[in-house]
């Protein structure tokens, strides 16, 4: 008995070692100011790989670069991200107004979209007036694109019956009663009862739209302005700044109804030059310096 008492305690002890290793790791990816952020460790909803295992403590993990941004944002003394916060309102063009509260790798309680599993968005910042939603994204070969096909639907949106589940209805995620197409004709130029093949929405505009909807859900829902934001960084090796000077984000924009921006795009070391940053200027320069030298 107290031998196995002892292989058990042992084991206890590798995977305590294991877990406090892989913690040191994600910390050394994290900006240091960014860290208590995610307090307490053990709960926060880290990104993980096939294995089931943390990875942002990868040198171009995404996730970490978010929280190395809108950690440090939440971190701030009030003042200082109110002023923030209510600048980058005037330039999406929503009323301003504090105090401003960051939340990260947030999720909408009320599920407004019926989604299985609600979108969990980077991070998101809410004021008295205005509530903004923020997607960041760093080295990703495209942003992501819809779950349902080949499986569940045939890449288009018109009438079929999911293989799966046999319910018949254009959009396979519309069968399963959720929201998108209920909101997407308010913000894009579609019709929910038309055709349209290929759907708009099969390739990575899915992420986009789902972001959009998700906003305009909350802003319905709520009776504050609410607005959709991309982070990423620009360089030339790197997808997703390639993939907004292409025809495909031209013809995402050109679907939009009139009255609705495209997502604001923020340029990440640009906007910690903006709003005198310096550090995690330099922290992100250094992150970006790595991929250059790999």
């Amino acid at each position: 008995m107290a031998f196995a008492f002892g292989i058990f305690a042992g084991v206890i002890r590798m995977f305590v070692l294991m877990e406090n290793a892989l913690k040191r790791k994600v910390e050394a990816n994290v900006f240091p100011a960014a860290r208590r952020a995610v307090e307490p460790w053990g709960k926060f909803p880290w990104h993980v790989d096939r294995n089931n295992v943390c990875d942002t403590w990868k040198p171009h993990s995404s996730q970490a670069l978010a929280i190395d941004v809108f950690g440090t944002l939440k971190m701030l003394e009030q003042s200082q991200r109110d002023a923030i916060f209510d600048a980058l309102c005037r330039r999406l063009g929503i009323p301003a107004g504090g105090p401003w509260q960051v939340h990260l790798e947030w999720s909408d309680p009320r599920n407004l979209l019926k989604e299985p599993r609600p979108t969990q968005v980077d991070a998101v910042a809410q004021g008295r007036q205005s509530f903004i939603l923020f997607e960041v994204k760093f080295t990703e070969r495209k942003a992501g694109s819809c779950s349902q096909p080949p499986k569940q639907c045939d890449g288009n949106y018109r009438w079929q019956t999911n293989p799966d589940n046999q319910v018949k209805a254009r959009c396979a995620l519309s069968g399963k009663e959720v929201r998108y197409w209920d909101f997407i004709p308010q913000v894009f130029r579609l019709s929910s009862s038309g055709n349209y093949e290929p759907c708009p929405f099969a390739g990575e505009e899915y992420q986009w739209m789902r972001n959009l909807v998700l906003s305009r859900a909350i802003a319905q829902a709520t009776s504050i302005h609410s607005a959709f934001v991309i982070a990423y960084v620009d360089h030339p090796a790197l997808h997703i700044p390639s993939y907004f000077r292409s025809t495909a984000w031209t013809e995402f924009a050109d679907l939009l109804q009139p009255d609705v921006p495209p997502p604001f795009q923020i340029e990440l070391r640009q906007f910690t030059r903006d709003f005198n940053l310096p550090e995690l200027n330099a922290w992100i320069e250094t992150k970006l310096k790595k991929f250059d030298d790999e």
